[in-house]
C-alpha cells in the first residue's frame, strides 16, 4: 500500500493499528487513511498520534487537522469502509462552521450560529471509600473553578486542583454538532485513601426536546441521564 514516495498514516477503527513510512517531508505526498473495521457505520470524532506533516486534511467524507504529531478527525464511514484524506491547506480550520464552543469563566457555551444553545459545567466528585456510585457523584456535584486557555491547535485547555487531585481538561469542537471533552485526574499526594471518583459534565440546554445520545458512533434515543 505504501511506497517510498508516500507518507501515509492509517488508523483502523476497532484495532490499535497505526502505520507510517518516513521519507523526507519535502518529497512526500502526505495522506491520512481512516478505515472502519466494524460491521456498523461510524460517525464521530477520532484523535490519534501520527507521523505526517502539520496541516489540514480532507476527503469527501472526513476532515482532519494535524498539529504537533496529533491528528483530530471527524469522519462519516459506512460499515467496513475507508477513506483517504489528502493534505489541503486552502482552509485555515477544517472544523469551522455554525457549531462551536466558547469559554465563559469556568463553563463552556455550546453555540449555534453565534447563539448559545447550552452550557457545560465540569466537576470532580469524590466519594470516600469504595461504595460510591453514579447517583452519589451527581448528588455531590460542584462545578470546578477553572480558567480556559485557547491553544494553537484550536483546543481549549484548563487545569485546576480540587479535593486533593490535579484535574486537567481539554475541549475540542469538531464541527458537525460534536464537542469532545476529556479530563485527566492525578492524585496530588503519593498515598491517597480509597475513593470513588467521577468526572461529571452537567449540560443545561433550555428549551431542548427529543434528546438523543451518541455512543461509540451510534445514535440512541434519550439523553436525560
Amino acid at each position: 500500500m505504501m511506497t517510498g514516495r508516500d507518507l501515509v498514516a492509517a488508523v483502523l477503527l476497532g484495532s490499535a493499528c497505526l502505520m507510517s513510512s518516513s521519507p523526507t517531508f519535502a518529497q512526500a505526498a502526505a495522506q491520512l487513511t481512516i478505515k472502519n473495521n466494524h460491521e456498523i457505520p461510524f460517525t464521530g470524532a477520532i484523535e490519534m498520534p501520527v507521523n505526517i506533516p502539520d496541516g489540514n486534511y480532507q476527503s469527501s467524507i472526513a476532515r482532519a487537522q494535524v498539529f504537533d504529531g496529533m491528528a483530530r478527525v471527524f469522519a462519516n464511514l459506512n460499515a467496513n469502509a475507508s477513506t483517504n484524506l489528502e493534505l489541503d491547506n486552502t482552509h485555515s480550520n477544517p472544523f469551522n462552521g455554525p457549531f462551536g464552543i466558547t469559554p465563559d469563566a469556568g463553563r463552556l457555551h455550546i453555540q449555534w450560529r453565534n447563539s448559545s444553545i447550552a452550557t457545560v459545567d465540569i466537576g470532580l466528585s469524590v466519594i470516600p471509600g469504595s461504595s460510591g456510585n453514579v447517583d452519589d457523584a451527581v448528588r455531590v456535584f460542584t462545578p470546578l473553578t477553572i480558567a480556559w486557555t485557547a491553544q494553537p491547535n484550536g483546543k481549549l485547555t484548563a487545569a485546576t486542583r480540587a479535593n486533593g487531585y490535579d484535574v486537567a481538561v481539554t475541549a475540542s469542537s469538531f464541527g458537525q454538532g460534536m464537542t469532545d471533552i476529556r479530563a485527566k485526574v492525578t492524585p496530588i499526594e503519593a498515598n491517597v485513601a480509597p475513593a470513588y471518583l467521577a468526572i461529571v459534565r452537567r449540560v443545561v440546554a433550555p428549551g431542548s426536546a427529543s434528546a438523543s445520545l451518541r455512543f461509540n458512533g451510534r445514535m440512541m434515543e434519550g439523553g436525560d441521564s
